[in-house]
C-alpha cells in the first residue's frame, strides 16, 4: 500500500509525482559530499515540511511524528537546546556544517518518510543506486588515467617517488568511503531480494563498481563495516544451504565473497604500497584517535549524566592541540586559538561538569567515534535517546521487510545492512551523525516508512 495525497483532492497526482522527483534528486545529489549541492532538496523539503504545516497544503502526513520520527526529534532539539542555554551560537551556520552537521539527513529522514509517493518507486531507486556506483567507477579509471584533479588537490596524494594515487571523487576519503559503502551495502539487500534479471545485473554490476570505489577511497572504517556485514551474509547463505534450507545460488555467493574479499583488501590497503611519508602520518592519526578517545572518557568522567554539552567536545581548545597541523586557514584560526593558551573551563559541580568556558570555535572536530563522542558531549540521557531512535528505525525496517514480499523488500534489507555496516564503522568515525553517507540511507528509508505503511510498534 502506497502513501497517497488523501482521495478527492485535485492534486493527488501532481504531489507524489513531484515529491518522488524531490526524492530522486536527494538520492542522486547526495553522492557528492559538498553541501551546496545537497541544498537544494533540503531547501525544497523544508518548504514542502513548512507549507504543509502553516499553510495546510497536503504534501505530506503531517500527523506522522511519531514513532521512530519523534526520537530524531528530540535528539535534534535536545542538543540545539542545550547548546544554546551553554552560550554556543546556534544560529551561527558554521554550527551546522560542523557539529551539528546531522540535522540535514535527520531532516531528510523525517520529511522524507512523511511524504505522498505514486506507487512502485523501488525499482527507480535501485536503478539510480547502480547507475551511481557504475558512474562513480567510470570516473574513477578517467580520473586514475589522465591524472585529474578534481574538485580539490587533497584528494589526490603522492606517495615519495610515485604518481599520484586516487584518493576519491568527493570532499574526502571518508565521505566517499560512506557513501560508496552505503550503496554497496543497498544493492546487495536488493540483489539478494531480486528475481527480475534486468534488474539483478545492473545491482550486480553496481554493487561490484561500488565496492571498488570504496577499495580507492582508503577508508579502513567503513571497509570493516563492509567486511563486517558481507561476511556474515555470506557465512548465513552458505549455512543455509548446508542445513537444506535454501537452494544453493552461485551467483549470490560470488557477489557475497567478491564484496567482502574486496572489502577485505581496503582494509589491508593492498591497493597502494605505503611510502615511508605515509607510515608516518597513518602512525601520527592512530596516536590522535587514541588521545582523542582518552578526552572523550575523561569529558565523560565530568558529566556522566548530561555531557558537557552538545559541540562543545568539538570546541575544546585541548583538541585543537592534540590533533596534527593543519593547513590553510583552518591553521590560521588554530594558530590564534593556541597562542592565547586558552583552556576550557567546567562547571564545579559533581557528576555536572558541563562545559561553560566561552566559545572559541567550532573545528568540526570530533572523538573519531561517534558513540564516545555522544556519551562526551551528550552523557548517558543524550546517548539512550541516541541508541533508541535508530533502534526503533532498524526495527521498523526489519518489520516491513518481513511483511513485505515484493521488490521493495530487498530495499529494507539493504537499508538495514547499510545501518549496520555505518554503525560498525562509527566506532572509529562520526559515520551516524553526518551527511554522507546518512542522506543516501535515510532518503530510502524514508521512501519505504512512507505514510500508508502499517506500524505495528512504537
Amino acid at each position: 500500500m502506497s502513501g497517497m495525497v488523501p482521495a478527492g483532492n485535485t492534486t493527488e497526482r501532481i504531489i507524489p509525482a513531484f515529491n518522488a522527483i524531490v526524492l530522486f534528486t536527494a538520492i542522486i545529489t547526495s553522492a557528492a559530499s559538498i553541501v551546496p549541492v545537497l541544498a537544494a532538496p533540503f531547501a525544497i523539503l523544508v518548504l514542502i515540511f513548512a507549507a504543509s504545516i502553516f499553510l495546510r497544503i497536503p504534501l505530506m502526513d503531517v500527523k506522522v511524528y511519531r514513532d521512530f520520527r519523534l526520537w530524531f526529534i528530540v535528539f535534534t532539539v535536545w542538543c540545539i537546546a542545550f547548546a544554546a542555554v551553554l552560550g554556543v551560537d546556534v544560529f551561527n551556520p558554521q554550527l551546522y556544517r560542523e557539529s551539528f552537521r546531522f540535522v540535514v539527513p535527520f531532516t531528510f529522514l523525517v520529511v522524507s518518510s512523511s511524504l505522498y509517493y505514486p506507487e512502485n518507486l523501488g525499482r527507480p531507486i535501485k536503478y539510480i543506486c547502480a547507475s551511481l556506483a557504475v558512474l562513480g567507477l567510470l570516473f574513477l579509471l578517467f580520473t586514475m588515467f589522465i591524472h585529474l584533479h578534481p574538485y580539490d588537490t587533497l584528494l589526490w596524494r603522492r606517495p615519495a617517488g610515485g604518481p599520484p594515487v586516487y584518493r576519491g571523487p568527493f570532499a574526502s576519503h571518508q565521505s566517499t568511503g560512506g557513501f560508496y559503502a552505503a550503496l554497496t551495502m543497498l544493492q546487495l539487500g536488493a540483489f539478494l531480494n531480486e528475481n527480475g534479471r534486468g534488474i539483478k545485473a545492473a545491482l550486480l554490476a553496481g554493487a561490484l563498481s561500488s565496492s571498488i570505489c570504496l577499495l580507492y577511497a582508503a577508508s579502513r572504517s567503513f571497509s570493516l563495516g563492509v567486511l563486517s556485514v558481507a561476511g556474515i551474509m555470506l557465512l548465513s547463505l552458505c549455512a543455509g544451504y548446508l542445513r537444506g534450507k535454501t537452494k544453493p545460488d552461485r551467483l549470490k555467493i560470488f557477489l557475497l565473497a567478491a564484496v567482502a574479499l574486496i572489502s577485505l583488501g581496503a582494509v589491508l590497503r593492498v591497493e597502494m604500497p605505503e611510502s615511508e611519508e605515509e607510515s608516518g602520518i597513518r602512525t601520527k592519526n592512530v596516536v590522535a584517535r587514541l588521545e582523542l578517545w582518552k578526552m572523550a572518557v575523561k569529558d565523560f568522567k565530568r558529566s556522566p549524566f548530561i555531557g558537557i554539552g552538545p559541540s562543545r567536545f568539538d570546541d575544546n581548545p585541548e583538541v585543537a592541540r592534540t590533533l596534527p597541523q593543519e593547513k590553510g586557514e583552518m591553521k590560521n584560526i588554530y594558530s590564534s586559538v593556541l597562542s592565547q593558551n586558552k583552556k576550557s573551563r567546567y562547571l564545579d559541580v559533581p557528576f555536572f561538569g558541563v562545559d561553560i568556558s566561552p566559545f572559541t570555535l567550532h573545528s568540526g572536530r570530533h572523538a573519531h567515534s561517534v558513540y564516545l563522542n555522544v556519551l562526551a558531549e551528550g552523557g548517558v540521557l543524550l546517548f539512550a535517546v541516541f541508541i533508541l531512535m535508530y533502534f526503533k528505525l532498524a526495527r521498523r525496517l526489519w518489520e516491513f521487510r518481513k511483511k513485505e514480499s515484493g521488490g521493495e523488500r530487498g530495499l529494507a534489507q539493504g537499508s538495514l545492512c547499510a545501518i549496520a555496516c555505518v554503525s560498525i564503522a562509527s566506532f572509529f568515525t562520526a559515520g551516524l551523525l553526518v551527511v554522507t553517507p546518512m542522506v543516501t540511507i535515510f532518503c530510502v528509508a524514508g521512501y519505504l516508512l512512507r505514510p500508508g505503511r502499517p506500524v505495528t510498534g512504537g
